[in-house]
């Protein structure tokens, strides 16, 4: 098993935004937690957080994400000083992309990404990211983005109740990847995707999200806190909001959920 080469990521980044600040870590309970303890010692700038292990990964709704050594990407990046006034969906849009125009460009792949925040392979998840808002003051929004990408795993290295629904890079490509490569692109991809929106603005980002979106059209059952929503996926709307039209013919919107495609 290969670590990932960090010396040779800060070397690859060291004129990016994003490469200015980089943590390496072995093992670390979260990457999201720990970047949000620097965002709480006042450490105001961009950087990336990378482990080799999470204990205590997470996904959205409060699950778990497995983690194991040596197999994946798990890493979080900082975008501090976000308006609260801008749209706080953009940061999963510039992640999201930047995962999705990796596993495209670099491996041949032809990823979708699944709304609010998973990356699909062969209609299975390869890639969750959660991104977290971290509030210090009344004007200000602090953004943590977790990204967790299955790189090297086999499919008996995925727990029992994960593996209907995972994949990884080296079970849909029949290969051990480089991840210390894969991170150097993700990264500057995300550095890249931010450029974008602060130049050209949040429409032009969400006009490209929104073409490697494959839940619109989709018939689909969301599970959200009060039970299940089901019926089609007729629009997103630039602040994340998802449109479902039940089939009593309501447009049902919701802004978070678990969210599966029906097969029919």
């Amino acid at each position: 098993m290969e670590l990932i080469n960090i010396n040779r990521v800060k070397k690859e980044l060291k004129d990016y935004s994003f490469g200015q600040q980089i943590y390496y870590l072995k093992s670390v309970s979260s990457t999201n937690d720990f970047g949000k303890k620097l965002l709480e010692l006042g450490k105001y700038k961009p950087a990336v957080i990378i482990s080799e292990k999470q204990t205590r990964g997470k996904g959205r709704m409060g699950r778990s994400w497995s983690s194991r050594f040596g197999k994946g990407i798990w890493m979080s990046v900082i975008f501090p000083f976000i308006e609260q006034k801008k749209n706080p969906f953009v940061i999963n849009y510039i992640s999201s992309l930047a995962v999705q125009i990796t596993l495209k460009k670099e491996l041949g792949l032809q990823p979708e990404i699944k709304w609010p925040n998973d990356i699909l392979l062969l209609d299975k998840k390869v890639c969750g990211i959660l991104s977290e808002t971290v509030k210090l003051d009344n004007n200000i929004n602090h953004i943590v983005s977790g990204i967790g990408l299955n790189v090297n795993q086999r499919a008996s290295d995925f727990p029992s109740d994960f593996r209907k629904n995972a994949i990884s890079l080296k079970i849909a490509t029949g290969k051990e990847l480089d991840r210390t490569e894969l991170i150097i692109s993700i990264i500057r991809n995300i550095n890249n995707f931010y450029l974008q929106e602060r130049n050209l603005g949040c429409e032009y980002l969400f006009s490209q999200w929104l073409k490697e979106c494959s839940t619109i059209g989709k018939e689909v059952e969301l599970s959200v806190k009060n039970g299940k929503i089901k019926g089609k996926a007729i629009s997103i709307d630039i602040d994340g909001t998802l449109n479902i039209k039940t089939y009593d013919h309501q447009i049902i919107k919701v802004i978070t959920g678990d969210l599966n495609y029906i097969i029919v």
